[in-house]
């Protein structure tokens, strides 16, 4: 089995979408169209609970710092780097992003679920108000996409144990796009 680095890690965090407790708005057309992706909260989440771990582990504070800041820095250029930094959702049902990923989209209640033209499936959670899209990951989804992904059915021990400490108690990350 492969092991994931960190950075690696965060580009696969970017690139999931699952889950979570966000309200959308109504009707599924408010969901059409082209979106750009603007930013995360799970970076600095997950760089505040890294720190946190680190220091209950004995690190001094200085060390710990350098080291969440190296992760937190990583971890946006990741996101900002995915095939997810815009999507387009088109009125056919149909989806595509910037790097050149596409497939099909439906809506049942507020769950979203994107099915890549490889069968890749992602399922999420939306919420549209105006023009801001949010969209909602939570950890169990994520771990489902990880196995997706990777085509195996366990999550090694050592990636389990870091997005444990990554997510911490919140379990969520939300991935904030604006209409273009």
């Amino acid at each position: 089995m492969s092991r994931l680095p960190v950075p690696g890690l965060a580009v696969l965090i970017g690139f999931v979408i699952s889950c979570g407790e966000d309200t959308p708005t109504e009707p599924v057309r408010d969901l059409v169209g082209s979106w750009t992706y603007q930013g995360t909260d799970f970076a600095s989440t997950a760089a505040a609970n890294l720190r946190e771990y680190l220091l209950g582990q004995g690190w001094n504070p200085a060390s710990a710092q350098r080291m969440v800041d190296g992760f937190r820095n990583e971890m946006e250029a990741g996101f900002r780097h995915t095939g997810l930094s815009v999507l387009r959702f088109n009125a056919d049902g149909t989806f595509e992003d910037n790097a050149s990923t596409s497939g099909v989209w439906t809506v049942q209640g507020d769950v979203l679920t994107i099915v890549a033209e490889d069968g890749f499936t992602i399922q999420c959670q939306y919420s549209v108000d105006g023009a801001d899209l949010t969209l909602i990951v939570n950890k169990e989804r994520y771990l489902n996409l990880i196995r997706q992904s990777g085509g195996q059915d366990e999550i090694e021990p050592e990636i389990q144990a870091l997005l444990d400490i990554l997510f911490g108690g919140d379990n969520t990350l939300r991935l904030f796009y604006r209409a273009i």
